[in-house]
């Protein structure tokens, strides 16, 4: 299997990690998705539909809820109990830099 972004077999990447410094933990996904979500609600089922059709297995997928009003939290936890592969922030709204850094700290 080759490495999405560098067209690399994946077990070269820690590797190439290794040269430049940084360690890698094998048992971290190789991508992580970091999704704000605020008042969106309407294009959830797609966009969980879309996530769900990936042929990549190796990613987690992050979704932050920046104080949803209208279902959007609701649906990310459903979302989130339905698949291993995805994690629900809860926050309140404290506006998408804030919500997109937390969800990097979280990754």
């Amino acid at each position: 299997m080759e490495c999405f972004v560098s067209g690399l077999p994946c077990q070269r990447l820690p590797d190439l990690n290794m040269k430049w410094g940084v360690t890698m933990d094998t048992n971290a996904p190789l991508i992580s998705i970091i999704t704000p979500v605020y008042q969106v609600n309407p294009y959830l089922a797609e966009f969980f539909d879309s996530i769900s059709a990936q042929s990549c297995d190796n990613f987690e997928l992050i979704l932050i809820d920046d104080g949803s009003t209208v279902g959007s939290l609701e649906a990310c936890k459903t979302f989130a109990k339905s698949a291993a592969y995805v994690r629900h922030i809860d926050q309140g709204r404290k506006g998408v830099s804030p919500t997109r850094n937390r969800g990097i700290k979280a990754a």
